[in-house]
């Protein structure tokens, strides 16, 4: 009787629930918050740092307003000079 395939399954084993636990502490550190064994949701799509908040949320300007004189104040003082109005 040869003991070799009992033990592949095992060293297997022992590989895939080493692997699997690296994956989560790597998910933990990243700040993804998913149970063991659970596969990570990649639901939201990726967005750059130029597309500004997702829609609704309430500090999305809306485009087509013009910035009131308090605003064009702002964007002067930040800017270092006098906005076109």
């Amino acid at each position: 009787m040869n003991g070799s395939g009992w033990s592949r399954r095992l060293a297997g084993r022992l590989v895939r629930e080493f692997w699997e636990t690296l994956v989560l502490i790597g998910r933990l550190s990243c700040g993804d918050p998913v149970e063991h064994g659970e596969p990570a949701a990649d639901t939201a799509p990726p967005r750059s740092a130029r597309s500004g908040p997702p829609p609704g949320h309430p500090e999305r300007l809306p485009h087509a307003a013009p910035p009131d004189a308090r605003e064009r104040a702002l964007w002067a003082d930040i800017l270092d000079r006098e906005l076109d109005s």
